[in-house]
């Protein structure tokens, strides 16, 4: 498993097995912000916005000046109906 595979899963649609692939990938490479980045996008489509959240924060501590970063965590945070947060972010 690879990371182009957990692309290719999120891409499809297949986002319990995308899962997996970002989740285990991070076991190896914990200070890589991609992967962070795809499994909190993922989480997000799953519905799973506190566990996204996390990912996002983690995104942030690692590149706290990424307006990128920042703004996805502040999507997660209005999808969390934490909208004066979210604005705090944007």
């Amino acid at each position: 498993m690879n990371f182009e595979q957990g692309v290719l899963k999120y891409k499809e649609g297949d986002f319990e097995a995308a899962l997996a692939i970002f989740t285990a990938l991070i076991q190896h490479e914990t200070e890589n912000p991609t992967l962070y980045l795809y499994r909190g996008r993922v989480l997000t489509r799953l519905g799973k916005g506190m566990e996204a959240l996390v990912d996002f924060d983690r995104l942030v501590e690692l590149e706290p000046y990424n307006t990128d970063y920042i703004s996805d965590r502040g999507v997660v945070l209005h999808l969390l109906g934490r909208n004066d947060a979210a604005l705090d972010e944007l």
